[in-house]
C-alpha cells in the first residue's frame, strides 16, 4: 500500500501565536522582526499588514513607510 502525506501550511501561525497572547494587536497590522547584517527584516506580517503591502523579507524602514 502506497504512503500518503498531508501538508498544512498556517501561513499566520506566529502571528497569531502573538494576537492570542495580546489581544489589542487583533485590529491591528503589525510585523514580527529580526536583525539581518546591521538591519531588521520582517520574518512575518499578519493578514492586515500583508494587506496594507508589507512582505516578508522586506526591511522594517520599508514597512513603516507603507
Amino acid at each position: 500500500m502506497p504512503k500518503r502525506f498531508v501538508t498544512i501550511w498556517f501561513r499566520h501561525l506566529e502571528t497569531d501565536w502573538v494576537i492570542l497572547r495580546r489581544p489589542l494587536l487583533h485590529q491591528q497590522p503589525f510585523v514580527l522582526a529580526a536583525p539581518d547584517h546591521g538591519r531588521m527584516l520582517v520574518t512575518k506580517a499578519n493578514a492586515l499588514a500583508q494587506g496594507r503591502g508589507v512582505e516578508t523579507g522586506m526591511a522594517v524602514a520599508d514597512a513603516r513607510t507603507i
